[in-house]
């Protein structure tokens, strides 16, 4: 009997958390942890300059330099061709392409300099 009401007692004293495990004893009684929930955020890689000549290979994705092998926010730069540029986004390959130019339109080309 005295055995019982001791471990009552213990069991009592002792805060318990939601596995069962003691709780933090510092900890105020009225706390609630913040779960953050991590989101993926899909990146945007924006190809807009494009550069390949015998030696020297160059892009610029985002408003950075880059050359094969360099990164850009996260991604790899694997290749460049003159079809465009090649990066690994974590464990996914994408292709980024240089959309075609259709050059200026003709009221902007006959215009009269000043």
């Amino acid at each position: 009997m005295r055995n019982l009401i001791f471990g009552l007692m213990a069991l009592i004293a002792m805060p318990l958390s939601a596995n069962g495990l003691p709780g933090d004893p510092t900890r105020p009684t009225e706390y609630k942890p913040v779960v953050q929930s991590t989101k993926i955020v899909k990146r945007h890689y924006a190809l807009t300059y494009l550069m390949v000549g015998e030696k020297r290979k160059v892009a610029v994705i985002n408003g950075k330099q880059v050359v094969p092998g360099s990164k850009v926010d996260g991604a790899r730069v694997l290749a460049i061709t003159s079809q465009g540029v090649r990066l690994r986004v974590g464990n996914q390959t994408r292709m980024l392409t240089i959309s075609k130019q259709t050059g200026f339109k003709k009221e902007l080309s006959d215009r009269k300099r000043n």
